[in-house]
Parts: C-alpha cells; sequence; structure tokens
C-alpha cells in the first residue's frame, strides 16, 4: 500500500486520479480508497488522502517495482491535475 496525501485545486475530480493510477499501474492496482479529506480552516484549501493497494495476482511485486510505479504516478498527478503533495 502507498499513500498519495495532497492539497487539490478547486476542480480536482476524483476519478481522474483514479484513471491516471490505473493507467500507469494497469492489473497491478487492487484498489484505490479515498481515506481523508478536510478543509483548512485558515487557507481553506483542500486536501485529500488517498491509498492505493498494489498487488500481482500472478507474483509478489517488489518494494523497487511498487515504488517506480508510484513515483510515476505522482509525478503524472503533480503535473497534470495541478496538485500539491503534502
Amino acid at each position: 500500500m502507498k499513500d498519495i496525501s495532497m492539497w487539490i485545486p478547486e476542480d480536482f475530480v476524483d476519478n481522474d486520479l483514479f484513471e491516471m493510477i490505473r493507467d500507469e499501474g494497469g492489473d497491478q492496482v487492487e484498489k484505490v480508497d479515498l481515506v481523508d479529506e478536510f478543509v483548512h480552516p485558515k487557507t481553506k484549501k483542500t486536501s485529500k488522502l488517498f491509498r492505493v493497494t498494489w498487488r500481482d495476482m500472478s507474483r509478489t511485486l517488489t518494494n523497487e517495482e511498487v515504488n517506480a510505479k508510484h513515483e510515476t504516478v505522482l509525478e503524472r498527478v503533480v503535473k497534470e491535475l495541478a496538485v500539491e503533495l503534502r
């Protein structure tokens, strides 16, 4: 499991993130869950925390494999969805 915690822009759509994760991870993404969401009382910025469960049905994934795919997801999310990682 890997978490993605981020400040999101107003036009952020959860499904765009889900599609991006599945695009990068394919069948190795078992599920993506929204774990937490809050609005900062002073800045009014919204933060979301998603948990990505990585799993391959035919073999055990190495930490290096998961880390590499997760890093690619993070890079795309920042670039394409204009989020700020926390």
